[in-house]
């Protein structure tokens, strides 16, 4: 079943992204709550730019979590046609003798 790989060979640890992300929430949530207590223009506005900051550093996040899934080695054949070929011709061949 597709997406039930674990990530046990794989070394773990925050990446700067990560923690920049964490720090980001943060941020947003402390003007959320700010604009709502005070209902003030101005923190309204810190919120919206620290929000577009999350989105932007969720997107970085994200392309780091699919870099890190697509290194497993169960799955390193899947979009680059050039190994798939070779290991085919492999697999033939191995069926062959």
């Amino acid at each position: 079943m597709q997406g039930k790989g674990t990530l046990t060979h794989i070394e773990l640890f925050d990446t700067p992204a990560h923690l920049a992300l964490e720090a980001a929430l943060k941020d947003y949530y402390y003007w959320w709550k700010y604009c709502k207590r005070l209902k003030s223009k101005n923190s309204a506005f810190m919120a919206r730019k620290a929000l577009e900051k999350v989105k932007r550093l969720a997107h970085t996040r994200k392309l780091e979590l699919l870099s890190l899934y697509s290194e497993d080695p169960k799955r390193k054949y899947i979009h680059n046609t050039e190994n798939k070929e070779k290991q085919n011709e492999n697999e033939n061949q191995k069926e062959k003798e």
